[in-house]
């Protein structure tokens, strides 16, 4: 295995990357995206782990820091991070990120070109797939809603209300969580949004919950139209798998968690930046499984 620094001039700025590689003939590369304003290292080197597990004679794979993060040059807008991510998640590194897979197909000789992405990544990479030729696209939970620069206006699901339910109900029986409810130190938030989640079961109402982002659900569907390969993964114990369920799953996928052009996996007990071993390697070993279907279709 070899690793190396790449740069990129876009816009009379430098952008940087790794490119991580057995073979300098590979014709498939997996171009890892920024988690929110995580690094090409990624959550928790999450990233490094990954390329160098998946990569072969056929695949490589770049991990790249757009404008603005990690070693790249520029500088990010003053703001709250929620705001920050909001951007993120309405397509803020997609002009950058479509200049690198131009240089990486045009320079590089790459024919091939698969986008990895965690939460926010995994919504970039729908983003750029509408914008250039992507052959197949890793999700890793990915977010249906859009960040929330108020924590008490943040939203919640009927999976994720009925989820926070009844982990309080367990707490009813607890002197620990009553103690922790008049000491202030409870998700008063959640408490509030469940009771309105319950009102609206008993009240039937229609409304939409606040904060979709229907621009993403809207991309997705057409990459569901034009049968991009996809390979969606979720941990059982992320919020965005609740969230997806209850926002995608039903109303693009119709409950259907595979077809011909996409697998959606939960891994057992796993939490949102896949932090154990076990976790990781299942889910690498969905990676490779779907890579292999890529690199056999070329």
């Amino acid at each position: 295995m070899s690793e190396a620094v790449v740069d990129f001039n876009v816009n009379n700025y430098r952008l940087f990357g790794v490119h991580t590689f057995t073979s300098i003939d590979a014709k498939l590369a997996v171009i890892f995206l920024p988690a929110g304003l995580k690094y090409h290292v990624g959550p928790h080197r999450l990233h490094v782990k990954f390329a160098r597990r998946i990569i072969n004679d056929k695949i490589c794979a770049y991990r790249i820091d757009p404008y603005a993060i990690g070693e790249s040059d520029g500088l990010l807008k003053s703001g709250s991070v929620q705001n920050i991510w909001r951007d993120i998640e309405e397509g803020k590194f997609v002009p950058d990120i479509v200049s690198m897979i131009h240089h990486i197909k045009t320079q590089k000789g790459i024919d091939k070109v698969v986008l990895f992405g965690i939460c926010g990544g995994a919504v970039t990479a729908e983003y750029v797939a509408e914008k250039i030729q992507i052959d197949g696209i890793i999700s890793v939970n990915t977010a249906c809603l859009l960040s929330s620069s108020n924590k008490s206006k943040k939203q919640i699901t009927n999976k994720q209300a009925g989820n926070i339910f009844r982990n309080y109900f367990k707490r009813a029986f607890s002197f620990d969580g009553w103690r922790r409810f008049f000491s202030g130190q409870s998700d008063y938030n959640a408490l509030i949004q469940i009771v309105g989640n319950l009102k609206r079961r008993v009240l039937r109402s229609r409304k939409e919950i606040d904060g979709i982002n229907t621009k993403y659900l809207k991309l997705l569907s057409k990459c569901k139209e034009r049968k991009v390969p996809h390979l969606f993964i979720f941990g059982e114990r992320d919020g965005r798998w609740l969230e997806f369920q209850d926002i995608a799953l039903k109303n693009i996928f119709n409950n259907e968690m595979s077809n011909n052009n996409y697998d959606i996996h939960v891994i057992q007990d796993a939490n949102h930046e896949l932090h154990l071993k076990e976790w990781q390697d299942k889910a690498v070993d969905l990676i490779n499984i779907f890579l292999e279907n890529e690199v056999n279709d070329a």
